[in-house]
């Protein structure tokens, strides 16, 4: 069972093992994990309940820090008896082996296949005593082996450590894994315990003066706390108190991302200083938190493709060459995305725990007491469902983690009837008295007197008579029992008077878009103080609490719109300043802001880069919340690193490490016997530049029948013709692959403007569910940049997580659009893998000379590659031509 570990981690090791033999002398081996059984001590494992786990325990030969084995525990969890589910690889010692009084010792552990989520600690014991150890950088495992340092005085002071713990007689120490999804596991490497670290010490304590250790790129963890590495950027701005509440030292953080040029942050925020003023002492909450993004890249998306991220589509115009697969040029980090500004996490994906983790915390830290989760009706049929329950149940218990609450945003009144029957009250009241009635007693979700809050608009009147709404409330709180319903609307007396309504909210700042100067200004404050007046007045005559809602700016220019509307200004921050000024003159009972994270309409709190109102902080606007509500806000510890976008990463976390984008470079074009190009800035340095032309796989019609990419169905389309009845069917027996990859598809074509080609293909998940129904995994050239060779068109797409079997289905081509007839006359598919020629790059190279055997006026594809080896944006070059450079 057991499986090798990437090149680079077995290399670390092997580099690791190295090591352990020159410190043999300065770090005695307490405890070998050569065997199982020895007379120093016992490796085992166990489960709790045992019937949750499947787990293996073994020596492991083949990965090694010191001796000749480590042990290893490979686990999967196969049934949720209760959360707390957990299993524990341990070491029992017998008395005088492991004396911590003294002198620190150090566990050596690897991680190299974690679960999507867990929670890992170690429990050491003493006779009749014991202490917890929480370790919340467990994920940096993954990396190769690093030292947990067990030292006794810290391990006295942690709280919850029973006073009769002895550190001088350890008799057991388990690493422990809870809160592992079902159906997932992983692996851990258990290796000797000795006096001296033999690997980067993962909990340093600021007392310790460790031993020299290996240093090696991929690693950040520092020697100590005292003394990051330089590679150690992350450590440079994250500080853990302890495994629950994670706390981040701001200023170091903002020190460290001005250091490498990321931030220009002002000593002062004129914004941040009128909010100071205002000083909010009533609950705070965010709605909009939007979980409908999807992406290709993350920890086992749920929906693996671009969902709701699209490229940049100005007053509805989209140029394929700012498709979202492209970054800006000069930029390695910013994709093309339809929003002003971009995520701090870049374009990431809603299902990603560990983000949604961040999100939470985030708010809480700045004074947010809920998040409005929007959840949407299911599609395209009753809509009595709601979609995507998959991650509102991970919401809910990543809040409950937290300590925090959140509420429920239903989306139901952009469902009008021509898409769904979602509006039908019968189908609402079904649909929203089961949501509450499963979850609604949830410690996750926000209550209010005892009750779960939901909240749902009716501006549009998809209610359109009081009696229809009363009905709806009284069906629904049949099934779940008393809800606080908050709706928002304009203020009605025969619906603000209904009785089941617990909270009302009218009028808002948006209100300025949608009448002159379309929000251009000068804005109508008075007018909006008036309003929201009367509309408090009208809420205290029916006895209901009021909500005013808050927008900081606006802006959907870059999505939809047309020129002249959709647009607020942030006035530096100022526009949210003075809402917030007309809201606490109002004196509402809670103060909604808007929105936590609708990136296209630019009007998010989330952090992030370069939108509207940005002075260098992507924390900016939760500062100006934070200081409203008179609270220091900090931020959130970052999500793990493979839940977040690769293009971003670097920028992100200050390092480069294997699984990230690789160097970008823009503009290129063969001059001559030379490739010449610009770089773009962001990602990890360049090494090296590949080419490849004879070894890309390729199909043409006059092809022999056994290439390495195949066609299925010759008598249909020998010479690739397309039409609306037929498909055309390849196969690549040269790239059957047990694990997935991203695979880049160049078609060439004749085919009508309205027409596109789709490319439905092997993946390791093939159908996902979208808005209640399956959609297969496909990528196409609608949308998708490509080289004009006049008659013909030269397309360029990516296909993510390609899973090839080498038979027929590995890629089906099909019409799109038109469906007008088309002709496909080629089609090459490139991988990372492929290397033909390789040249050595810095940054200081603008161009290079073509390796012999590259003919500059054929088909090939040039790659730049970092020091980790990643991969860039792979540039296809046909007959001295390129994709065109995006025109920002």
């Amino acid at each position: 069972m057991e499986k090798c570990m990437s090149n680079g981690k077995v290399f670390f090791a092997t580099l690791l093992a190295a090591a352990a033999l020159s410190l043999s002398a300065q770090a005695g081996v307490l405890l070998s994990a050569d065997e199982l059984k020895s007379d120093k001590g016992t490796y085992n494992a166990v489960g709790t309940p045992a019937t949750s786990f499947e787990i293996e325990v073994k020596a492991a030969d083949a990965v090694k820090l010191e001796g000749r084995a480590s042990i290893s525990m490979r686990y999967r969890r196969i049934a949720e008896k209760s959360g707390g589910d957990f299993i524990r690889l341990e070491a029992v010692l017998p008395r005088g082996v492991l004396n911590l009084k003294d002198k620190p010792a150090y566990l050596h552990i690897s991680s190299p296949e974690h679960p999507s989520f867990c929670n890992a600690y170690l429990l050491l014991e003493s006779p009749g005593a014991n202490a917890v150890l929480k370790l919340p950088d467990f994920k940096k495992t993954k990396d190769g082996f690093v030292a947990i340092e067990l030292n006794g005085e810290s391990l006295i002071a942690l709280s919850g450590t029973k006073q009769k713990l002895d550190p001088s007689i350890i008799t057991r120490i388990f690493l422990g894994i809870a809160n592992v999804p079902v159906n997932q596991g992983g692996i851990v490497y258990m290796d000797a315990i000795t006096s001296a670290p033999l690997a980067p010490v993962l909990n340093p304590s600021a007392n310790t003066v460790t031993a020299p250790v290996v240093k090696e790129a991929v690693v950040t963890a520092p020697a100590s706390a005292s003394t990051p590495s330089a590679e150690g950027k992350p450590y440079s701005y994250i500080s853990v108190t302890d495994g629950s509440n994670v706390s981040v030292d701001y200023k170091a953080m903002i020190a460290d991302y001005q250091a490498r040029d990321m931030l220009a942050v002002p000593k002062t925020d004129a914004a941040v200083k009128a909010a100071s003023k205002i000083r909010f002492d009533i609950p705070v909450m965010c709605r909009e938190w939007h979980i409908w993004y999807g992406s290709p890249h993350g920890i086992d998306p749920i929906v693996p493709t671009w969902s709701h991220w699209k490229g940049q589509t100005i007053f509805h115009k989209f140029n394929p060459a700012t498709t979202i697969e492209e970054t800006v040029p000069g930029l390695a980090w910013r994709r093309w995305v339809s929003t002003t500004g971009i995520p701090m996490l870049g374009a990431y994906d809603s299902s990603q725990r560990d983000i949604i983790r961040w999100q939470i915390e985030t708010a809480k830290n700045a004074g947010i007491e809920c998040l409005h989760i929007h959840l949407w009706p299911s599609l395209w049929d009753a809509g009595t469902d709601f979609t995507p329950i998959q991650i509102f149940e991970t919401a809910l218990e990543e809040a409950q983690k937290l300590g925090c609450t959140i509420a429920v945003h239903d989306e139901i009144m952009f469902r009008r009837p021509n898409i769904t029957k979602a509006q039908l009250i019968a189908n609402s009241a079904l649909r929203t008295g089961t949501l509450v009635k499963r979850y609604g007693k949830h410690p996750g979700w926000y209550k209010i007197d005892g009750q779960p809050v939901y909240y749902f608009q009716n501006w549009s009147k998809w209610i359109s008579n009081a009696n229809d709404m009363e009905t709806y409330f009284a069906e629904t709180e049949k099934m779940s029992g008393p809800v606080h319903w908050m709706v928002e609307m304009s203020p009605a007396e025969d619906f603000w008077k209904i009785p089941q309504i617990k909270t009302v909210l009218g009028p808002n700042n948006s209100g300025f878009i949608h009448k002159p100067p379309y929000g251009a200004g000068p804005h109508p404050w008075d007018e909006l103080d008036s309003g929201l007046a009367s509309a408090s007045e009208m809420a205290k005559k029916y006895g209901k609490k009021f909500g005013i809602l808050v927008y900081p700016r606006f802006n959907n220019n870059h999505d939809r719109s047309t020129p002249g509307r959709g647009r607020i200004d942030a006035e530096d921050g100022m526009f949210f300043v003075k809402a917030l000024e007309i809201a606490k003159k109002n004196n509402p009972d809670y103060l909604v802001l808007t929105q936590w994270n609708d990136f296209e309409e630019s009007g998010f709190f989330e952090p992030g880069w370069d939108f509207d109102g940005y002075n260098g902080d992507p924390f900016r606007y939760l500062h100006i919340v934070a200081a409203a509500k008179g609270v220091k806000f900090t931020p959130a510890q970052l999500p793990v690193r493979e839940s977040v976008d690769p293009f971003v990463r670097h920028k992100l976390f200050g390092d480069t490490k294997p699984g990230d984008m690789g160097p970008v470079f823009h503009g290129a074009q063969v001059k001559g016997t030379a490739l010449e190009f610009q770089w773009a800035r962001g990602s990890g340095d360049p090494a090296t530049m590949r080419f490849c032309q004879s070894k890309l796989i390729r199909w043409t019609p006059g092809d022999a029948a056994f290439g390495q990419l195949r066609i299925a169905n010759p008598t249909v389309s020998a010479n690739g013709e397309l039409n609306a009845k037929n498909e055309f069917r390849l196969y690549a027996p040269a790239l059957a692959r047990t694990a997935p990859q991203t695979l880049w598809l160049g078609i060439r074509t004749r085919c009508p403007d309205k027409t596109s080609i789709i490319a439905e293909y092997r993946s390791v998940m093939e159908n996902y569910r979208v808005d209640s129904r399956w959609e297969r995994r496909k990528a196409g050239t609608a949308g998708s940049p490509f080289i004009d060779l006049g008659a013909e068109k030269f397309y360029w797409f990516p296909m993510h997580g390609t899973a090839f079997t080498g038979a027929e289905g590995d890629i089906t081509l099909k019409l799109g659009g038109d469906k007008k007839d088309a002709v496909v006359s080629e089609a090459v598919i490139w991988h990372a893998g492929m290397n033909e020629a390789s040249i050595p790059v810095a940054w200081k190279n603008a161009s290079v000379a073509l390796p012999a055997g590259v003919d500059g006026a054929g088909v090939f594809v040039a790659t730049a590659y970092d020091t980790a080896g990643n991969a860039g944006i792979p540039r296809l070059l046909v007959g001295g031509k390129t994709l065109p450079l995006p025109i920002e």
